[in-house]
């Protein structure tokens, strides 16, 4: 097996922070006094014996089981509508946990020893209730809805801690009691999902500025001493992607434009929020735009928010900066330290991105905060500080750093109370107080709660007198200077497999990989390289055919080189594979894997061409076009990394005297079919498994995507594989059953594709062979969903959508029906189709179209049909409100339909189209066995926030592949091993440790060594 070279550190972000170090941002002198007004912040809060989150979080560990309980009833409880959930949820995240740890402690204020009773009266509850007793029914029929309650009331005691008030009314009214306080409000609703929920949020801005200003209309104070709202541009606009830039800069942008000029009109300040790291480039050019627009020169209350824990912070000030001194404004920035962390890490290692966004050390985000913070008192007279901290070093340091400045500290609602009281005697501190409803604050409070109270952070510390107060405050400099020295526990993103890269794709929000990508496709699309093809060793086309072959989105016809191939040809082919094959069996296994790690590395330096292909040719959008190329690549270092594994000889135990051996072999010429809808991944994929455990192998191509088949056997051939090894063939699926699969020089078959045809195989490889010839089949699935009450309702928006509509349905894996219980099935159906209308149809060649067509008039045809079918049966159905606008090509558009139950469909609709249905809670069960009686086995996904209720699915459901709160798409190799089961495919799992066992046979060698002069080993005991 071949080892990775590993680089635990990440170097670009090792050398910012030596860079950081080397300015010396805060000097010797100033890190003492810092050091020392920073612990006697600690030894003030310490001292504080009122309620405070930082009290609760130090409490309530979050590394700890009962920490980690609380998030999670805090992130789902008070949305779910039904008691049954609700006990079910209690239960799930309360029972089975030591509550009794957190009562009685001398230092626990009124407001934390209740919330700690009602959680453990609660957890007491659902562990008597477990016992099937008369007592324990009693209690479970008549204490149900006090119990729920309980939790409730006990969970809301947290939420109010961090939500100031309701609505805006309530906030001003509230206000009125913080005298020498000033504010910034923020209107809760982390992003939208539809237009209207956009809409809705647009206005309530409206309404808070109306509000705010009939308030503190005579107010005197400077602009920056005014209120403050904060808007997130996510939550007025569904779509806030790079990708929608000429969208986005239309009517959209107008209407922030109104909103701001409102704001400028009431003499108040407006603050943009900052969000995840690949929404930056997109909100730096829009709110560029805004900043330069001609009716907002004189007004300075335009404020950005920057996240200290991005790496390229710094970059972002001085960009800022440099607009403010061009414009000749003043912008408000606040400084943040940044709440997405772990999301931001996850996201770059499942993109395979060269470097991580942000910071992965919690001491280098510290240290880069102050260097922001340097950098922002350096452009005094273009930017105005604000900084949003509860950490008393940083603010001590800052207070050093900023003695003859001006700029204020910024606190979250609920947090650093006794700081904030001393650092207001000395600067201005601004209350950051988020206002909204229940409904809208979950997301919010448990991302607030995970930020604060994560073990690294300083809330979560400070108030737990066991940690010394040097370990909390200390001179950053040399605290930094000592981790730079240790390994990193966070591997790079290519580096998160043991024993092999992870294949590097792009994120498509930053501003430079978008354009760079764009134009290095586009650059492909008329360019002409010869693309070689194996039928009898005759270079056939020339790539120039790619972007007039097959292009879904035009009726092109196809090209005369790709004709069915003949018998001759198909024998020829086969032939020379079956003779190649002893030799290339007997090549040392090393060298074929070495060469799969080399189709690999030309897979990679031909990327962009590929990209162009899969985008011309199989009407790919540019995400799909990258994703199925990092998929490629992973399978070939994968299975390189197997192959020894698996086919290493091994000595076997038996009695003396005797030497026993398994050995592993190829089986002889793999016929590998492979489909259209992943004809460059899973085309390979099926190649290399077969070459690598030493089979020769005849490749059929998909007859739309011959193009991609091509170039894909020309860089496999570049790489090592002989020619006589790997051929391929064009040929209709009829002249494949009767020249190729009935072969008897086929040893095996391995295919992807429908049910149908796979069992079409099955019969012509058992009726024209005398062996049993062994049929590796990957086929489709009716794969179905459930989603309880206790689901995010925006989160199964984007994983329905994404599972349904995207790729245009047209995986495997898709999601075919979604059944949802009846609780919420109105409010998620009606997102789910004002979601769906926000999808953007059309030629994928333009990155900014989402879907592209079908991939033919056949495909097409078959769902207008099916469609056609389910209306005149009566059901209800929801087309895309666009339907038929692209009536040039083979577009079909997305389409939801409400049905009964699973049994309403009558086989696989391979498209766009979302079938829905409501179940009870109480028949979940009944739920299970419709979709597992269809037969088919492949995907299935379970929304839900109830652990046990996801384990129950899981053990009932017969299906390959599950998955819990996130789409069903997708399957990473080795990550997620991908296959079925029933009507679903023959297992073992593509990408899985199992997958090469079913390329290859076994022999065993047993010698008597005794023959030999007899048993020497023995005759010398």
């Amino acid at each position: 097996m071949l080892k990775q070279k590993f680089t635990y550190n990440n170097q670009l972000e090792n050398q910012t922070v030596k860079n950081t170090l080397s300015l010396k941002v805060v000097n010797t002198k100033e890190l003492g006094q810092a050091v020392a007004r920073g612990a006697k912040f600690v030894e003030a809060i310490r001292a504080n014996n009122k309620f405070s989150m930082e009290d609760f979080l130090s409490l309530y560990d979050l590394s700890k089981d009962e920490g980690v309980a609380i998030l999670g009833l805090a992130e789902a409880l008070l949305r779910v509508s039904d008691y049954k959930t609700s006990q079910e949820l209690i239960s799930d995240k309360l029972s089975d946990k030591n509550w009794e740890q957190y009562l009685f402690k001398s230092n626990l204020s009124f407001k934390t020893l209740a919330t700690s009773f009602g959680l453990y009266f609660s957890g007491k509850f659902t562990d008597i209730i477990k016992y099937n007793n008369p007592i324990t029914k009693i209690i479970n029929r008549l204490g149900q809805r006090i119990f729920v309650t309980t939790v409730k009331a006990a969970i809301l005691y947290l939420s109010k801690e961090f939500v100031f008030a309701k609505d805006m009314r309530e906030a001003l009214e509230e206000q009125r009691s913080y005298q020498h306080n000033k504010f910034a409000f923020d209107l809760l609703g982390e992003s939208s999902r539809t237009q209207k929920q956009a809409n809705r949020y647009y206005k309530q801005y409206q309404e808070a500025i109306t509000l705010i200003s009939s308030n503190f209309e005579d107010s005197a104070d400077e602009l920056f001493d005014r209120p403050n709202l904060s808007v997130k541009l996510t939550a007025l606009h569904p779509r806030f992607e790079y990708s929608k830039l000429n969208e986005l800069s239309g009517n959209f942008f107008n209407k922030v434009v109104e909103l701001v000029k409102q704001a400028a009109h009431h003499n108040l300040t407006i603050t943009f929020d900052a969000e995840e790291c690949f929404r930056t480039d997109i909100y730096l050019v829009f709110l560029e735009k805004l900043l330069r627009h001609k009716d907002l020169t004189k007004y300075n209350g335009i404020g950005l928010v920057v996240q200290a824990y991005q790496i390229k912070s710094l970059d972002i000030i001085h960009k800022i900066a440099k607009i403010a001194k061009e414009t000749k404004k003043i912008i408000p920035i606040r400084l943040v330290k940044g709440a997405y962390w772990d999301t931001e890490i996850k996201h770059a290692q499942e993109l395979g991105l060269k470097n991580y966004p942000v910071f992965t050390i919690k001491e280098y985000t510290d240290l880069n905060y102050i260097a922001c913070a340097k950098q922002l008192f350096s452009y005094s007279d273009e930017l105005y500080p604000q900084f949003a901290t509860h950490n008393a070093l940083t603010a001590a340091t800052i207070l050093e750093m900023g003695k003859s400045k001006k700029f204020e500290f910024q606190k979250l609602h609920g947090m650093g109370n006794v700081l904030h009281t001393e650092l207001s005697k000395e600067r201005n501190v601004r209350i950051y107080a988020p206002v909204g409803v229940t409904k809208d604050l979950l997301a919010y409070l448990m991302r607030r709660m995970l930020e604060n109270g994560a073990s690294a952070n300083f809330v979560s510390k400070v108030n737990d007198k066991s940690v010394p107060i040097s370990d909390i405050v200390y001179n950053i400099n040399d605290k930094v200077l000592g981790l730079l020295d240790q390994k990193n526990k966070i591997v790079l993103p290519e580096n998160i497999y043991s024993d092999r890269k992870n294949a590097m794709g792009y994120e498509l929000g930053y501003k430079n990989d978008y354009h760079y990508i764009e134009e290095k496709v586009a650059s492909y699309f008329d360019k002409v390289h010869e693309v070689g093809s194996i039928i009898d060793g005759r270079e056939i086309i020339k790539e120039k055919h790619a972007q007039e072959l097959f292009c879904p989105a035009k009726n092109a016809q196809k090209f005369s080189s790709f004709s069915n191939a003949t018998e001759n040809e198909i024998n020829t082919a086969i032939d020379a594979a079956s003779k190649s094959f002893d030799e290339w069996t007997n090549t040392d296994l090393k060298k074929r894997c070495l060469i799969l790690n080399k189709i690999a590395d030309e897979f990679e330096k031909n990327k962009f061409e590929i990209y162009a292909l899969l985008i011309k040719e199989a009407g790919k959008s540019i995400p799909d076009a990258i994703n199925e190329v990092i998929e490629a690549i992973d399978f070939c270092r994968y299975y390189a990394n197997q192959a020894p594994l698996i086919m290493t000889q091994k000595k076997m135990p038996s009695a003396t005297g005797e030497n026993n051996f398994l050995s592993m072999h190829g089986r002889g010429v793999f016929l590998c079919i492979s489909p259209w809808n992943f004809p460059f991944a899973i085309f390979a994929g099926q190649i290399v498994a077969a070459l690598v455990t030493g089979n020769t192998v005849i490749a059929k191509s998909a007859e739309p995507t011959p193009v991609i088949a091509n170039y894909a056997v020309k860089l496999m051939h570049k790489a090592g594989i002989p020619e006589s090894a790997l051929s391929l063939v064009f040929a209709s699926g009829a002249t494949t059953s009767k020249y190729i699969v009935a072969n008897p020089k086929i040893s095996g078959v391995v295919f992807t594709g429908s049910c149908a045809t796979a069992k079409k195989i099955n019969m012509t490889l058992a009726e024209s062979h005398d062996a049993i010839i062994p049929l590796i089949a990957e086929t489709g699935g009716q794969n179905a969903m459930i989603v309880d009450s206790s689901s995010l309702l925006e989160q199964v928006t984007d994983d329905v959508l994404n599972s349904a509509f995207y790729s245009a349905g047209q995986r495997c894996s898709a999601l075919r029906i979604l059944y949802v219980q009846e609780e919420i099935y109105d409010e998620l159906l009606d997102m789910l189709k004002k979601a769906m209308s926000l999808i953007k149809i059309g030629d994928t060649a333009d990155f900014s179209n989402d879907v592209g067509a079908v991939i033919n008039k056949v495909a097409k045809d078959h769902l207008t049909n099916h469609i056609k079918n389910m209306d005149h049966e009566g059901f209800t159905i929801t087309p895309h409100p666009q339907n038929n606008a692209l009536s040039d090509g083979h577009y079909f558009y997305p389409h939801i339909v409400e049905v009964n139950s699973i049994n309403d469909i009558e086989e696989e609709k391979f498209g766009p189209i979302l079938h829905i249905t409501k179940y009870k809670a109480n028949n979940v069960d009944d739920v299970i066995d419709e979709i597992n009686d269809c037969g088919f086995g492949l995907t299935f996904g379970i929304h839900s926030r109830i652990e046990a209720r996801i384990d129950y699915i899981k053990s009932k459901m017969k299906v390959g592949n599950i998955y819990a709160n996130r789409s069903i798409t997708g399957a990473k190799v080795e990550s997620q091993p991908f296959g079925g089961q029933g009507k679903s495919g023959t297992g073992f799992k593509a990408g899985g440790p199992h997958y090469l066992t079913k390329f290859i046979t076994e022999r065993t060698t047993t010698i008597n060594i005794t023959a030999f002069g007899g048993n020497v080993e023995l005759l010398n005991l």
